[in-house]
């Protein structure tokens, strides 16, 4: 095998094995996430002798579970980046959070929380 035939299959094998981009625009892609979960139940086969039907539904459990931590991640950081920076644009909760957690007292063998 010439030294360029064995770098493009690297480059495949390596494109393959990257993961696609599951969430776009705060939307599920659904081809990307079913390829994901293709590549997951290949990766099963090697390790376990469990059906196609059950390598999927595995594949597919852990591709949507991915695709839901990664839509929550770019939400989080879309949230970061539109929080004010400023004092002055802070609401007055994030100056002093102690002020919104509610209070919790302990008399005797009781606990007592209120809202205030």
């Amino acid at each position: 095998m010439s030294l360029r035939s064995f770098t493009l299959l690297a480059h495949t094998v390596r494109a393959e094995n990257r993961p696609a981009a599951l969430v776009v625009a705060g939307r599920f892609v659904r081809s990307a996430i079913m390829r994901e979960a293709v590549r997951l139940a290949r990766q099963l086969a090697l390790r376990s002798g469990l059906s196609w039907r059950r390598r999927m539904a595995i594949g597919l459990r852990t591709a949507w579970g991915r695709a839901k931590q990664e839509r929550t991640d770019q939400a989080r950081t879309a949230a970061a980046l539109s929080r004010p920076t400023t004092p002055a644009q802070t609401p007055r909760s994030r100056l002093a959070p102690s002020l919104d957690r509610a209070r919790v007292f302990i008399s005797g063998s009781r606990f007592h929380s209120h809202g205030w």
